[in-house]
């Protein structure tokens, strides 16, 4: 891989000061398809750097994701919620009233 100096002092040797690629080739140690291949971009391909998103970052957990419930419809489902657990636990149901199983051969 060439540096960017290099890159970009052979395209200038070419460009600027009419050096032909032939000679350019000679005088870098480089081969003559190469110098073409240079000559094409302005920056060596690769040594532009992407920068990416984390794909887990932009998928945040989010309660409500947007244009899924207003907020009516949110409130309404909250306290539905609600009022079912209270009568549960008022009437004894609630599942952690529920006895566990014994493990096998414990006796009773």
């Amino acid at each position: 891989m060439f540096t960017v100096e290099l890159y970009a002092r052979i395209r200038r040797a070419v460009m600027v000061n009419g050096l032909s690629r032939r000679e350019a080739a000679r005088r870098f140690g480089v081969h003559r398809n190469t110098i073409s291949k240079m000559l094409l971009y302005s920056v060596p391909p690769g040594s532009q750097r992407v920068v990416r998103q984390s794909t887990r970052a932009s998928r945040s957990f989010s309660p409500n994701p947007t244009g899924i419930l207003s907020r009516r419809q949110l409130a309404q489902f909250v306290s539905a919620v609600d009022s079912t657990d209270s009568t549960n636990t008022a009437n004894g149901s609630s599942s952690r009233s529920s006895p566990r199983p014994r493990p096998i051969g414990q006796p009773n």
